[in-house]
């Protein structure tokens, strides 16, 4: 009975510490180019990323990495008879929780990487810009865009060490119109993102 008590709590202690190991935490900072989906009047808008990232080591070459970041999202509508310089600017404040399954192959140094998985975003409001002309908006409730935001999101990249590089792309599947419009609004972009786990 002894023994076999001792031989599970040693395989806790050994299993508490392998995952302990295996845990790195980071910051990740990056660029965005963003739309809405399927919306033939918008155009792709520049904006950012940034926040905390974790990594957790589930083999050698898998991982699960979560993230929390503040993200813009939005499009450039085009409005006609103007300059494309008089465009109005939608941007939309997301806090954004992607959570990555990565796969990295190993190249001798530096490794590859290929992640997916799904992301989670709630939306903290934003501002419509055309020419001298800002209305602020409001998300959620009754306002004409719904706050909750998912989909799936996915990438390749780089890792040197303690740095990872990738690019991503991000589809969301909810229709964050919450109007009785006959059109959807789905986020879409495209990321170049740094992050250091320490």
């Amino acid at each position: 009975m002894n023994k076999k008590f001792y031989v599970l709590l040693l395989t806790v202690v050994l299993t508490g510490h392998y995952a302990q190991a295996q845990f790195s935490f980071g910051v990740r900072a990056g660029f965005n180019m963003t739309n809405f989906f399927d919306r033939e009047d918008c155009k792709f808008k520049p904006g950012f990323q940034v926040g905390v990232v974790g990594d957790l080591a589930i083999a050698p070459a898998f991982s699960i990495q979560p993230a929390v970041l503040f993200a813009t999202q939005g499009c450039k509508n085009e409005l006609p008879g103007v300059a494309s310089s008089s465009d109005a600017t939608t941007t939309l404040n997301y806090i954004q929780v992607p959570v990555h399954f990565q796969y990295k192959v190993d190249l001798s140094g530096p490794k590859l990487l290929v992640q997916a998985g799904p992301f989670f975003g709630y939306g903290l409001g934003g501002k419509t810009k055309a020419g001298s002309t800002e209305v602020d908006l409001k998300m959620g409730g009754d306002e004409n865009l719904k706050a909750i935001d998912y989909g799936v999101s996915g990438g390749v990249g780089v890792q040197f060490g303690h740095i990872q590089i990738g690019v991503g792309y991000l589809l969301g599947l909810a229709d964050i119109n919450n109007t009785s419009s006959d059109f959807s609004v789905k986020n879409t972009g495209l990321s170049l993102g740094l992050t250091y786990l320490f």
